[in-house]
């Protein structure tokens, strides 16, 4: 557990549990990010390669996605596009989608906006950069964005 875990940190890490598809092929780093997104209070279900990911993403409901951009057999932006198309002719909500990447950017930041990401993140993520981003775009169950 980080030691910079507030009393308030922990609490809120019981009490609040998102549902979490992390899309990495790097198991190690699949392993960390797992680890650093139970400690934000998520509940992390990790993901092998792109086409893993959709199939989890197709499968349950996730409140949040962090997708790798470069994986095996489907990149993220190819994953981050069907499951935005799915999503449209679903007429559901958009799902935040966090871009995961080594790239640090304008560049790569843009085009990730372009392609439907709603946040980015270069790794390797820190449990606080995950705990802001989960503040900033989950919301609680039975609540809608306004």
């Amino acid at each position: 557990m980080d030691n910079d875990m507030d009393r308030a940190d922990i609490r809120d890490a019981r009490t609040c549990r998102y549902r979490v598809l992390l899309a990495e092929d790097c198991e190690s780093s699949r392993l960390a990010m797992e680890m650093c997104l139970r400690h934000a209070g998520c509940e992390p279900h990790g993901a092998r390669n792109g086409r893993q990911a959709l199939e989890f993403f197709v499968s349950s409901p996730f409140d949040m996605v962090l997708m790798d951009l470069e994986m095996p057999d489907m990149d993220g932006h190819e994953v981050t596009a069907c499951i935005r198309a799915m999503e449209r002719e679903r007429r559901l909500p958009p799902t935040p989608i966090i871009a995961l990447t080594a790239h640090d950017d304008p560049a790569h930041r843009e085009t990730c906006r372009q392609n439907g990401f709603d946040g980015y993140m270069v790794k390797p993520a820190t449990t606080d950069a995950i705990r802001r981003m989960v503040a900033a775009l989950c919301r609680p169950s039975g609540t809608t964005a306004s």
